[in-house]
């Protein structure tokens, strides 16, 4: 280039950036930064509402399903499921496409690998451990041939409204199975024999045994059998061999029929149905119902009838038939049309239809309560709240599955909010397995929301196993979801900012010992191609300020210091208690719920997450403390079980009559309720140390961790008043015993081992020689449980009639009723009220008496035996 043109190239530069230079300096003057909007308070208590997470939450479905993202997530659960599957051969590894598909069937493999796309699906989970839905057909009919073929050929049947335009079986075309003219009526299949085979369950018997024998058991195997698909829908999908209504007996036989046959073959199989595609369903079983097999006929709603006959069975025979209630469950948004899920109306919609899972006062047409007939508006619950009522009301003991569910807008950042909302809440509510039906691919916004759950850093990343209690003043722009993680104890936080702003908002960490500043990970509208690691935000004073930006998920990791703060008060010395008296039972002098309306003159106390009950008593008749007890009455068993939480409160100096209700203060326990009946809380502690202090008044707190109120009776109640129970009395023929003999019902086991085992299937039995206490006031059972990285878990106690056992025998004796459960969040004693049943028995005249233990769980927990070297298992009478 010469001097001449060197230097006017050079003259053109500069002119270029004095130009850029001003028009960008006029931009930042015209175009200002805004600053965040504020975002609504945020709050997490790490002590309370503490339940497992059970990663099978976070599944999938076989269709569509990406298998980049499946490896990449490990994804804990998949499905192999939907229309077609009921009519599944597994010898020729075909079934038949329902009506959307003119009743297509086969895939065109001349010799098909039985079992073949069942055992791929199986085969890739089992890479990482993780479990497989499998759909067992119970229609009675499957496809006959893997070959191509249809239902209604065009050469067997009159001309019919639509052909299917790619396969031609034998040059025959295939139709739709609807009459030509109008109104398109469906045809009568009238050759059933073309397309399928019969069948009933022998014949299906030899699949289960060949997925038995192939991949063992179900702790090996990670197979949940499910009873068939929508069932309700037959007469729609599947109308070319089940065109009329489905019934409530139907279903129920057929279930228990299958169900029983694949117990028989895996005694440990799990089963799930009945697999229900919508709230409606839920209830009426479909829109058309089977006359004189319907609600009318049997005057209950369906699932709550299904649950109750498949508890009668279990009665009868002794075998489980149904682990899991399954059904279907999609959002009010959940069109997958692209020229109307990305509408501004339909995000929106979308969004706010996740509160359908556990909102009761959501009323779109996803809302379940509105279905039920005669439910009393104060006792609505969401989707999930009214199936675990139901649960705990017809089948307690089952868990809670949904199979297949969508929301829509899959590759928008609108449905990835929505998406980790619902992932959230299925966390939060107690949900045990779920699988998203319409994948996302890979690059979809929402694949990212399962990254950011599963594997937010790339590197297995992962939000916690043990859920705890978070709360936003505005869940409809800034929801949270917290959890605690059992590989490091971190304090894992799920935040969805669902607004067009930036929102700073502040996290009050409560009952948490952070070690240091929280790592933050997002993803949102700004970059929808990666999750972005964010600067680390500092905590302090147990509080995190931080922004959000606008239409982003945010994950915080907030690491735990090695000693956590203890919920419970502390203990502090007293005077040796002096016999003056033995046991006092005080009522309440007050009582009232901090809803505005009332007024302390209600017969009930209403209590949530958000709602408490405030009760007052006057302890100046106890001369003296040695334990106490706090007793609330809850009724309506319908409500299903919960979790109640018994709180300090400082300040006695309010009225029933005043709205001005004072802060709650530490929580002192929380205590599962499975039904109607007394919620027994140790309170020791507290009243001990008031009594000490010379205080005379003390007010205690209530609450629940569900969304909808539950009821308890209140000091105005005719019965059932609540209680303040203290024992004044200091009994010296007390004392602490160890177990004379125990052992678990594990056959290879002989009393011998350093530890129990126990789990839903693994009960462990304790014997213990009471013939030195003279009387009993109160009697507590405490086994130690090993091994925190097990997570939380439910321990359940039970009375066991009968003490003539041996550690060396496996001939171990039925265990009797529940005495309670008790949640165990990590290491460390559990402690059970068995007061009752240790009075009965020395009342009898027994100096022996046995007491047994399992848990909630699948696998194997372990609990210090009497042959451990400490933390022994303990009868603690006084």
């Amino acid at each position: 280039m010469d001097a001449h043109r060197l230097r006017k190239f050079a003259l053109v530069v500069v002119a270029t950036v004095l130009c850029l230079t001003t028009l960008v300096v006029g931009l930042i003057k015209t175009f200002p930064v805004h600053a965040a909007s504020p975002g609504p308070a945020l709050t997490v208590d790490a002590a309370a509402n503490q339940h497992a997470i059970d990663s099978a939450i976070y599944g999938m479905a076989q269709y569509q399903l990406d298998a980049q993202l499946q490896s990449e997530l490990k994804l804990p659960s998949a499905r192999w499921g939907g229309d077609g599957t009921t009519t599944y051969n597994w010898l020729q590894d075909a079934y038949t496409t329902a009506s959307y598909a003119d009743f297509i069937s086969g895939t065109g493999v001349a010799n098909p690998t039985p079992s073949g796309q069942v055992d791929a699906l199986t085969d890739s989970q089992l890479k990482w451990g993780g479990s497989t839905v499998v759909t067992v057909p119970l229609i009675g009919y499957v496809t006959k041939s893997s070959l191509y073929n249809c239902s209604y050929l065009k050469s067997q049947y009159p001309p019919q409204w639509g052909y299917f335009p790619y396969i031609h079986p034998n040059g025959d075309d295939c139709g739709n199975g609807k009459e030509l003219a109008e109104p398109h009526k469906q045809l009568v299949d009238t050759n059933l024999g073309n397309n399928y085979i019969p069948v009933d369950s022998t014949w299906m018997k030899e699949w289960i045994k060949y997925l038995t024998n192939k991949y063992g058991a179900q702790a090996a195997s990670k197979i949940i059998f499910q009873m068939d698909n929508e069932p309700e829908n037959w007469l729609i999908t599947q109308f070319d061999i089940h065109p009329d209504p489905t019934g409530f007996d139907e279903i129920v036989n057929k279930t228990l029929d299958y169900a029983g046959m694949i117990k028989s073959v895996d005694p440990t199989a799990k089963v799930m149905g009945p697999s229900n595609g919508y709230p409606y369903g839920y209830v009426h079983m479909g829109s058309n119902s089977k006359a004189g097999d319907n609600l009318e006929s049997h005057n209950m709603a369906w699932i709550p009838y299904y649950l109750q006959a498949m508890s009668k069975y279990e009665q009868q025979k002794g075998i489980r038939p149904l682990d899991y209630l399954d059904v279907h469950f999609y959002g009010d948004s959940s069109s997958e049309d692209p020229a109307t899920e990305n509408t501004d109306a339909a995000n929106a919609a979308r969004l706010d239809s996740t509160r359908a899972l556990w909102d009761p006062t959501y009323n779109g047409d996803s809302a379940l309560n509105k279905y039920i007939p005669g439910e009393n508006p104060t006792d609505k619950l969401g989707v999930i709240g009214e199936l675990k009522r139901w649960i705990d009301q017809y089948y307690p003991g089952t868990k809670l599955s949904i199979s297949e569910y969508d929301f829509g807008n899959h590759d928008h950042i609108n449905g990835a909010l929505t998406q980790a909302d619902v992932l959230g809440i299925f966390g939060r509510e107690g949900l045990s397995s779920a699988q998203l039906f319409f994948d996302p691919k890979s690059t979809d916004p929402a694949a990212y929301t399962y990254r950011m759950y599963l594997n937010y850093d790339g590197n297995g990343g992962h939000f916690g196993d043990t859920s705890v209690q978070a709360s936003s003043a505005d869940q409809g722009k800034l929801s949270i979801y917290a959890s605690r993680r059992s590989s490091d104890n971190a304090l894992t936080l799920m935040l969805v900012n669902k607004t067009g702003e930036d929102l700073t908002s502040t996290v009050n960490l409560n009952n948490f010992a952070v070690a240091g500043n929280a790592q933050v990970y997002s993803y949102g509208a700004a970059n929808l191609s990666s999750i972005v690691h964010q600067p680390d935000v500092a905590v302090s004073g147990n509080s995190i300020n931080t922004t959000y930006a606008a239409n982003s998920i945010t994950t915080l990791i907030i690491p735990a210091s090695g000693t956590q703060p203890t919920p419970t008060p502390t203990t502090v010395v007293t005077p040796t208690p002096t016999p003056t008296g033995g046991d006092v039972t005080l009522n309440p002098t007050a009582d009232r719920d901090n809803y505005a309306s009332h007024n302390g003159t209600e017969n009930r106390l209403d209590i949530s997450q958000y709602q408490t009950a405030y009760l007052k008593f006057d302890i100046s008749s106890a001369s003296s403390v040695n334990t106490a007890h706090f007793r609330v009455y809850r009724d309506l068993a319908s409500q299903g079980a919960i979790n109640v939480t018994a709180l300090q409160v400082g300040d006695s100096s309010w009225t029933e009559s005043s709205n001005n209700l004072p802060a709650v203060g530490d929580v002192i326990s929380t205590q599962s309720s499975p039904g109607s009946g007394y919620v027994d809380f140790d309170v020791s502690s507290y009243i001990k140390a008031a009594k000490a202090s010379g205080s005379n008044l003390v007010t205690l707190a209530v609450k629940s961790d569900t969304s909808g109120w539950q009821d308890l009776d209140s000091r105005e109640s005719d019965n059932n008043k609540p209680q303040l129970v203290i024992s004044t009395t200091s009994t010296p023929t007390g004392g602490t015993l160890t177990p004379t003999a125990d052992r678990d019902n594990y056959a290879s086991h002989n009393g011998t081992e350093n530890r129990l085992d126990i789990s839903q299937y693994q009960t462990a039995y304790l014997k213990f020689d009471i013939s030195s206490i003279g009387s009993v006031n109160t009697a507590h059972f405490k086994v130690y449980r090993d091994l925190a990285s097990q997570g939380v878990i439910h321990i359940t106690a039970l009375q066991v009639g009968n003490s003539s056992w041996t550690e060396s025998s496996n001939n171990l004796p039925e265990v009797g009723d529940v005495i309670s459960t008790q949640m165990s969040p990590a290491s460390g004693y559990v402690d059970f009220d068995v007061s009752s049943y240790i009075k009965a028995a020395k009342a009898s005249g027994s100096n022996v008496v046995t007491l047994a233990v399992s848990s909630d769980t699948t696998g194997w927990q372990d609990l210090d035996s009497r042959e451990s070297d400490n933390n022994k298992p303990q009868l603690i009478i006084s």
